[in-house]
């Protein structure tokens, strides 16, 4: 189940502001939390397991949660031989070679990453907004250099 959160406006116009897989806390008036009934959406539009219908998120709030899930396959990917992406990353002018290899390789993926998010979502619209699979199927494959 996803949850989407919504801020209303002077008018009281409830927009979505963000969506998350898990339920978020902290939100108060005038920002409510809705969880996101899956069977029941409509069209393009989301509807709450209450009933309450929304017009879609904007592409904004896509593109900010599948760069936070970039974010976390480079964390990961770069944890496997350092500490973190910012450690793989500070070995680029190593006098290693191995290591500046390395580093080299996790900035360039980093890149070819963010290169083709930014180009997916700039083709998207609302009511076509591509699921992360579709976003991670054309991400490049990690593996690293020999």
């Amino acid at each position: 189940m996803q949850y989407i959160v919504t801020a209303a406006d002077s008018n009281g116009t409830q927009t979505v502001t963000d969506i998350f897989d898990t339920e978020p806390t902290g939100y108060t008036s005038p920002m409510a939390v809705y969880p996101v009934d899956d069977t029941v959406q409509v069209g393009i539009f989301w509807t709450t397991t209450d009933g309450v219908t929304f017009t879609p998120a904007p592409v904004s709030i896509y593109t900010a949660q599948y760069e936070a899930d970039i974010d976390g396959i480079l964390e990961a990917f770069a944890s496997q031989r350092y500490n973190d992406l910012m450690h793989a990353i500070s070995y680029e002018n190593s006098t290693n070679p191995t290591w500046q290899a390395e580093a080299q390789y996790v900035i360039q993926s980093r890149d070819q990453m963010f290169e083709t998010l930014y180009s997916i979502m700039d083709a998207a619209t609302p009511d076509a907004v591509p699921t992360w699979e579709d976003v991670q199927a054309q991400l490049p494959t990690l593996a690293w250099p020999d």
